[in-house]
């Protein structure tokens, strides 16, 4: 059977299909015989309702399989937490005061009169309100396909289960692949917009310019040619995982340093290493595998962060590089968009807070329409919502090899 779809799983397909159209449930084929009583079955249900059967059972039997997996599954999350219009509050840090107990008037002050505080009172009621940063995030991105399936293949197909497994596993392999796919490139551009949020918007702390920072570090001066050089690679290698996982151990800290403030409230932001996620250039991180260097690998670390490696971050004839205008939310709390694409060579990586960029699948839905009687086909049409976000004002930082 084609493309790995044995007898079991056709079997298992054709009778939810079937259950689909009667509405009652059927048990899987176990034979030949019965494989063909129940493609015969399903036809006599009529084509319309078989055609809603398959539009239905394929739009869940996608996720299991499909052969083609989408990159950057790491930046999925849920429908519950992301709908159509997310307000998130950030609540920002007070001073601290002085203890009272220990000023006057509880406490003795020859400089007060009267010294003792007699007389006086200390109001316990002064207002002190929490003050709080709204963020929202609003829209999503529609879009959606269509695919053609005609009378005749159907019904050759139900005769027997070898021609019903090259017709279902024609009708999902290249779509399904694309429609992935074409997910995974709208992902790839919502960590893409980030990279290039983070690096237009200039703070030093989130961009960590490697071959300058080893420099400083080392007094080595190297450029990205000869950091590959046999002397220079090993030495080097560590230095940027010991950098990373120096990065990694700040993020736990609650500070200001890698996300963006707004309107000039201090929203103190800290990132445990199990809510961080480090996308890595994938030629870098498959150089240091095939040189053995697994000391450098820190598996304490890696073990406890999500880890994914990008294999290009926007082109693959380009795969190290970013070109892009990003859209972000600066300083004042505006949408930023600059005035010319931010160009980046070079990238290495990103670790970020997991709140900080990502993506839902909102709704996912197949429709199928009636047969066309004129000629005798139907159409299968796919709908999806997908939304994305990028939040400046949690931790990223990227990692560049300049």
């Amino acid at each position: 059977m084609g493309n790995g779809l044995n007898f079991t799983q056709v079997s298992n397909i054709l009778a939810e299909i079937v259950s689909q159209a009667t509405g009652e449930k059927v048990l899987a084929p176990l034979d030949l015989t019965q494989f063909v009583n129940v493609g015969t079955t399903a036809l006599q249900l009529g084509y319309d309702p078989v055609y809603r059967a398959i539009s239905q059972v394929l739009s869940r039997t996608i996720f299991s399989i499909r052969p083609y997996y989408r990159k950057f599954q790491g930046l999925e999350s849920t429908v519950e937490r992301w709908g159509s219009h997310v307000r998130k509050i950030s609540y920002v840090d007070t001073k601290p005061e002085d203890n009272d107990t220990y000023n006057y008037p509880a406490l003795w002050d020859d400089t007060q009169s009267p010294p003792s505080g007699n007389g006086k009172s200390v109001d316990q009621w002064i207002i002190k309100k929490m003050e709080f940063l709204q963020t929202n995030f609003y829209g999503a991105n529609v879009f959606g396909d269509h695919l053609s399936i005609f009378r005749k293949p159907l019904e050759v197909a139900f005769q027997n289960a070898a021609e019903f497994g090259y017709f279902i596993s024609g009708t999902l392999t290249n779509w399904t692949a694309q429609r992935e796919q074409w997910i995974e490139n709208l992902a790839r551009a919502t960590l893409g917009n980030l990279i290039a949020s983070v690096y237009a918007e200039g703070n030093a702390a989130r961009v960590i310019h490697v071959l300058s920072n080893y420099k400083d570090a080392t007094g080595i001066t190297l450029t990205a040619q000869t950091a590959l050089a046999p002397d220079n690679y090993v030495p080097f290698v560590e230095w940027v995982f010991s950098e990373i996982v120096r990065i990694s151990n700040l993020m736990t800290e609650r500070s200001l340093m890698f996300h963006t403030i707004i309107n000039g409230k201090p929203i103190t932001r800290h990132t445990p290493v199990q809510e961080q996620k480090l996308f890595m250039y994938a030629p870098f991180m498959t150089q240091v595998s095939n040189m053995a260097l697994s000391n450098i690998y820190h598996p304490n670390f890696l073990n406890r962060v999500n880890v994914e490696t990008v294999n290009y971050w926007q082109s693959i004839e380009s795969p190290h590089s970013l070109n892009m205008k990003p859209s972000y939310v600066g300083t004042t709390g505006e949408l930023v968009t600059p005035a010319e694409a931010v160009n980046i060579d070079n990238v290495m990586g990103i670790l970020l807070d997991r709140e900080a960029a990502g993506f839902a699948l909102t709704d996912n839905s197949s429709l199928a329409t009636p047969l066309n009687a004129r000629a005798e086909y139907s159409n299968i049409w796919w709908h999806s919502t997908f939304k994305c976000w990028n939040d400046l004002t949690e931790n990223a930082v990227i990692f560049v090899l300049d």
